[in-house]
This record gives C-alpha cells, structure tokens and sequence, in this order.
C-alpha cells in the first residue's frame, strides 16, 4: 500500500509543503545528503500514518481464511506514533512541522464615541472612582 501511487503522490506533496514552508521552493531544493535523507524517511512515516488512519475493516472468515483487522484503538495509537517519529526526523534534520503565524487588528471605529471598549484593560482609577471593569473613557 505504501508504494502505491496516491500515497507516493500524496507524500511527495506533503514533503514539497514542509520544504515550502521552512524557506526552501520544494525538496529538490534542500541541500545535504543527511538532511534529504531525513526529509525522505519523515515522509515515509507520514504516508505509513495516512495508511494506518484508514478505517478499520470487519473481521471475516471464509472456510479456512480468515481476516482480523487492526481495531481503531491500536490504530490511533500507531497514527500518534507515526507522527510523533515525523517530528523527530523533521527536528533533526531542522526543520518544523507547523509554522504558526499570528496577527491582530483594532481600532477606534468600534464605538460610535470613537473609542475601542472592546480590549478590556481593566484599569483602577483612583480611590474616589469606582473600578470600572470596561476600561473606563476617562
């Protein structure tokens, strides 16, 4: 199953996007033998857990033949292992798996007063004013 084809293409793009998204345009543009050969064995384990995900099948016999399948438990387990192991190939050979981006937004036109009440900054104005929990437009 592992050599098949929707897996090798499904893995080659899921490395292609890992090399993207540490600085490099795709695998063939990493240098080092260790480290493409690093990157190669994470994908292994990254098609070897897309194939352990596929639901488990029921178990049957046919005269003499008979078929057991993995159950869904020893299945996710294999999956957090599989991954688990793409991360430490990932890490060794210094690349992330997820790079996490963030951004803010804000402003004054959230309030008709011109005022941004919507980041409470739960301010303590003095001994003769009540706390106010907004924030306060003093």
């Amino acid at each position: 199953m592992l050599h098949s084809a929707p897996y090798i293409t499904a893995g080659d793009s899921w490395l292609n996007g890992v090399c993207s998204t540490n600085g490099y345009t795709n695998y063939a543009a990493v240098t080092g033998t260790d480290t493409q050969n690093l990157l190669k064995a994470a994908e292994c384990y990254w098609v070897a857990g897309a194939v352990v995900s596929i639901p488990p099948k029921d178990d049957f016999q046919a005269g003499p033949v008979r078929s057991f399948s993995v159950g869904a438990k020893d299945k996710v387990s294999l999956a957090e292992y599989f991954e688990k192991k793409v991360k430490e190939l990932l890490n060794l050979a210094g690349f992330y798996f997820n790079k996490w981006e963030y951004t803010h937004s804000g402003g004054a036109d959230y309030h008709p007063s011109g005022y941004d009440n919507t980041n409470v900054d739960l301010r303590y104005t003095g001994e003769d004013s009540a706390f106010d929990f907004m924030g306060g437009e003093q």
